[in-house]
C-alpha cells in the first residue's frame, strides 16, 4: 500500500509546474547534535546507538546506501529545490552524493 501511495505522490509532484522538485528516500538518518526525537522508542534507539555514532562517518563512506546525517539530508533537499540535483528521486547514495 505505501509503495502505491508513494508512487502516486511522486508522480503528482513531477506533473506539477514547479521549476525544481524532487523526492528523497532516506534510510537511517543520524540526527545532528542536540536533536531529540519526540517518539520515545526512536529516542531510546538513538541513546543506545550513540556509542557507535563515531563509526557512522566511516560507514557512510563504505555503505553510502544505508546511512546519512540530518545535515547531509538537509543540504541535499536544498540542492533539489535549487535545481542542482541530477535526478528527481534521490535514494540514499544520491542523497549522500548531492548533499556532501
Amino acid at each position: 500500500m505505501w509503495a502505491r501511495v508513494r508512487q502516486r505522490v511522486e508522480g503528482s509532484l513531477q506533473s506539477m509546474p514547479f521549476r525544481h522538485a524532487g523526492a528523497v528516500r532516506p534510510g537511517f538518518i543520524r540526527p545532528g547534535p542536540g536533536i531529540r526525537s519526540r517518539t520515545r522508542l526512536y529516542q531510546a534507539g538513538l541513546v543506545l546507538l550513540r556509542p557507535v555514532f563515531p563509526l557512522f562517518s566511516w560507514l557512510v563512506r563504505v555503505f553510502p546506501f544505508l546511512f546519512t546525517t540530518s545535515e547531509v539530508l538537509g543540504r541535499a533537499m536544498l540542492r533539489v529545490v535549487e535545481g542542482r540535483a541530477d535526478r528527481f528521486i534521490l535514494e540514499m547514495v544520491d542523497i549522500n552524493r548531492v548533499g556532501a
